[in-house]
């Protein structure tokens, strides 16, 4: 996932307060009391939230420093130039700019949860936790539970990747409890596999291959098809799989995830019916859903670590034995947990 779709609703709302005060252009010459500076600064700012969006970060620095020169007392423009100067690695500047506005507003939970975004992805972990603790704790003060929610996943997620998983479970707890929508249990499900606590994900989700599967979605039967395979009952997560791949058609983020289990649980073959009635092969025909999860780099973005321990074994000596995965690479590691913390 690339790491501008993550921050995109974040700038969105940065940006919100500038962009608010424009008026519509056919009205402007008649009202003729927004100043040209005014204007000018929205139309640098809306230019740099479109090259961000389109991963064009230098172009989208430049647009904020100028709506800066213009504006220099805007703190969201002052916000948006530090997410554009991290996804460029400038950290040391991005993090000068946090700080200069934590110091006159300690209780932006904005800038906190930015701040310890930056510090997750440089490995700043005591800091990142820091950060998005403050943040948490300010939140629940004013009780404002959705953010809540997120600065409570976010501190999980940290934690789980930094290997404190007694913390790690608190937060996700919290998080669950706070807002326990099908989003919520899903994240709590997947770090429950990753945790092999495979019964408790189970049940969370509550699908199986005996249940009426037609009220569940495409993640649902598959996270639970995944807690079936670390129990080691591959028919069931088999049979799971292949009620999810069809409704996963929709959902792309996990399609190629849902044909990578159905296969391993099937033996790594492709299992159809010939005109005969036997079940043959079809590898050939339908490819090789762990070659290509190898050849994208899936192996690089750290989804395994979410995965069943028995399944991250099977993959990864079958991808060995067939040549897809060079056992000096690091297959756990990479950005992909980054996806659970705020913003995203």
């Amino acid at each position: 996932m690339r790491c501008g779709s993550l921050v995109k609703l974040f700038l969105c709302t940065a940006i919100l307060g500038f962009v608010s005060c424009a008026l519509p252009p056919d009205s402007r010459e008649e009202q003729g009391f927004i100043p040209d500076d005014e204007l000018q600064t929205v139309t640098l700012a809306r230019e740099g939230l479109y090259y961000f969006g389109r991963s064009r970060y230098f172009d989208a620095e430049v647009r904020f420093r100028q709506a800066l020169h213009i504006y220099p007392q805007a703190d969201n423009l002052r916000i948006n130039l530090a997410l554009t100067l991290e996804q460029q690695g400038q950290v040391a500047e991005a993090e000068e700019i946090y700080l200069d506005l934590l110091s006159r507003s300690p209780d932006d939970t904005q800038v906190l949860a930015g701040l310890g975004r930056m510090y997750a992805r440089s490995g700043k972990i005591e800091q990142a936790s820091r950060c998005y603790q403050s943040a948490f704790d300010h939140v629940v003060e004013v009780e404002d539970w959705e953010r809540a929610t997120q600065f409570a996943r976010s501190l999980s997620a940290i934690s789980f990747k930094y290997g404190d998983e007694v913390t790690a479970l608190c937060f996700s707890d919290q998080a669950l409890s706070i807002r326990p929508n099908p989003a919520e249990k899903a994240r709590h499900a997947r770090l429950l596999l990753a945790m092999n606590y495979y019964d408790k994900a189970r049940k969370l989700i509550g699908a199986s291959a005996e249940g009426r599967a037609a009220r569940f979605d495409a993640l649902q039967l598959h996270l639970s098809a995944m807690a079936h395979y670390g129990l080691g009952k591959l028919e069931d997560a088999l049979r799971l799989e292949e009620m999810a791949v069809d409704r996963a058609r929709t959902s792309p983020g996990i399609e190629g995830e849902v044909r990578l289990v159905m296969f391993a649980a099937a033996g790594f073959k492709h299992i159809v019916e010939s005109q005969d009635g036997q079940e043959q092969d079809s590898i050939s025909e339908l490819g090789d859903p762990v070659e290509a999860f190898f050849a994208s780099g899936g192996h690089l973005t750290g989804a395994m670590i979410y995965w069943p321990v028995n399944l991250v074994e099977d993959v990864l000596g079958y991808a060995k034995q067939q040549g897809f995965y060079n056992p000096e690479g690091e297959p756990t590691t990479g950005g992909g947990w980054l996806k659970d913390l705020f913003p995203w």
